[in-house]
């Protein structure tokens, strides 16, 4: 399988724009336990990934989406 360099780049995108939105959560709230820090900075981390990629038309993040619906 051959990937182009814009299909990268997309993700490479996505990967700084929700790192930058986690990382602002992760100062804004400055959680004590790393628990709490997980959940309040990885779980948005990964929302905004994920719909970041779908909207870019990124094929795997819908894929994700389908087999998360069909364990439901």
């Amino acid at each position: 399988m051959k990937f182009s360099a814009a299909y990268f780049t997309k993700l490479w995108l996505c990967t700084g724009l929700a790192a930058a939105v986690a990382w602002g959560l992760k100062l804004w709230l400055h959680p004590k336990q790393p628990q709490i820090a997980a959940v309040l900075v990885l779980l948005p981390y990964g929302l905004v990934y994920l719909a970041l990629t779908m909207s870019l038309g990124i094929n795997q993040a819908g894929s994700i989406l389908r087999r998360i619906a069909r364990l439901r």
